[in-house]
């Protein structure tokens, strides 16, 4: 992985892996596979949050993934 032990570069990449996929389920919203990347994507970001320890921001990210999950629409991301 390019960015094992690089915290920082992994956060920009899930990141930006995050606007992408948001941008593929924006445009393809009833397309099952766009949703669960989406969803994936949060749980990504939620995951390196609990790795540093930052409880708060990972229950958050979980909780983004699984309202993609239900159809419902995510709490705001920032």
């Amino acid at each position: 992985d390019a960015n094992l032990g690089d915290v920082p570069g992994a956060k920009a990449s899930y990141a930006r892996l995050l606007q992408l996929r948001q941008a593929v389920f924006d445009a393809r919203p009833s397309d099952p596979s766009a949703r669960r990347e989406l969803a994936r994507a949060h749980a990504s970001i939620a995951d390196l949050a609990l790795g540093e320890t930052r409880f708060d921001d990972a229950l958050a990210g979980y909780r983004r993934a699984l309202s993609v999950l239900d159809g419902a629409t995510p709490p705001d991301a920032s």
